[in-house]
């Protein structure tokens, strides 16, 4: 992330929402809130958002820009062939889950904050694990599964993903699930 001082304002109060939002919950974060730790007037905020759905919307929208750039560069960097990019991908939320500032997915706690499929917010939410399925249907086909096959292992990692997630908030357990991984990773290819 970019320095504080060289952030545009519309890019401060996105920086400033995520954190206050994954800490406490999109609901209970009050636009004044919001304002006070931007240290701005409601009006330099409506200068940039129409409203606090808004900026939970470009929120949402810039997290999950920032999150699978990071991951493509984590993957390009730690993996060469589809398989080992698979396993390293749990090796990267194995990391994220032990950070000592994790506090959780903010996508699921927007899917879940914000339960309305046709709310722009929910489907943002959404949209960020469809893309995570994508990416794993497509490194399972690169590994030679047919697209049948792909698509439900990526449904399988994406399961584990959001389950290694939600065990880390509620049992304060780490581990990411990755022998799960490789077991339905070998199972794929001993079919393909």
């Amino acid at each position: 992330m970019k320095a504080t001082q060289t952030l545009t304002g519309r890019e401060r109060f996105i920086q400033i929402a995520a954190e206050l939002f994954l800490t406490d919950g999109f609901g209970p974060v009050g636009l004044d809130q919001i304002i006070g730790a931007a240290g701005v007037t409601k009006t330099t905020f409506y200068k940039h958002f129409e409203s606090k759905d808004d900026l939970i919307l470009a929120v949402i929208e810039h997290k999950h820009r920032e999150e699978m750039a990071a991951m493509d560069e984590y993957l390009r960097l730690n993996a060469t062939t589809p398989r080992q990019q698979i396993l390293a991908f749990f090796d990267a939320i194995d990391a994220w889950l032990a950070d000592n500032d994790f506090r959780g997915c903010i996508f699921l706690n927007a899917a879940t904050e914000f339960p309305h499929e046709s709310d722009p917010i929910h489907e943002a939410a959404i949209g960020h694990g469809e893309a995570v399925v994508t990416l794993m249907r497509e490194k399972a086909i690169e590994c030679g599964a047919d697209r049948a096959d792909a698509q439900q292992f990526a449904m399988d990692m994406y399961v584990l993903i959001t389950g290694a997630i939600m065990t880390r908030r509620t049992a304060g357990q780490r581990d990411a699930a990755k022998r799960t991984a490789e077991m339905l990773l070998e199972r794929l290819l001993a079919r393909s």
